[in-house]
């Protein structure tokens, strides 16, 4: 009978070889220098970015507190601008109101300028005795001593730029006047007003 014996034969285990690398060939300086270079950014690099790091964050919070100002204030100017919204319906309204006054102003009539031009161009042989004004017409009721100076008020009165061409001229009877007057020639003017100014 043969005896095979089938168990494997114990080596002394190689502690050189792991894994198949060969420790016996790496150099401990370089690994050692290397380890020492891989740990280095830690202890001097590490610091000065940290440095930068806390100045970042510091930046980071003055501009947070600068934004959280503005957003204050922000808030603080909407109650702004309510009163500005306020502000621009009324004067919307002041203008409204202007206009109308304007309007207003525009339709009102004073024939001061009429009247004025009337005192400068009337001779002075003519007496006014009476002068009516409504709904743009003038009536001027008058004596003078002849009517030469009531055709040259007549006159005048075409001249101007205030009253219509079409200006009614009428004599008016001597029959009421008292006999002193009865010399003096009445007359009367209407004249519509185009203009008043």
């Amino acid at each position: 009978m043969i005896s095979i014996n089938l168990s494997t034969q114990k080596k002394a285990v190689d502690i050189t070889n792991v894994g198949g690398l060969d420790l016996s060939k790496i150099k401990v300086k370089f690994v050692l220098i290397a380890i020492l270079i891989s740990y280095l950014p830690d202890f001097i690099i590490l610091p000065s970015l940290e440095e930068e790091r806390a100045a970042a964050q510091e930046t980071i919070n003055n501009l947070t507190t600068e934004a959280n100002k503005k957003r204050k204030q922000v808030n603080s100017l909407k109650g702004f601008d309510k009163q500005i919204q306020q502000l621009k319906r009324r004067e919307q309204q002041l203008v409204e109101k202007l206009e109308l006054v304007k309007t207003i102003i525009s339709k009102k009539k004073n024939p001061w300028k009429v009247l004025e031009y009337v005192a400068k161009n009337i001779p002075p042989e003519i007496w006014l005795t009476e002068i009516y004004y409504e709904d743009d017409k003038m009536i001027f009721k008058g004596l003078s001593m002849d009517y030469t100076n009531q055709g040259v008020f007549l006159e005048n009165l075409k001249r101007s730029v205030f009253f219509a061409d079409n200006i009614a001229y009428s004599k008016v009877d001597t029959a009421a006047m008292s006999s002193d007057m009865k010399k003096m020639a009445p007359f009367e003017i209407t004249a519509n007003i185009v203009r008043y100014e």
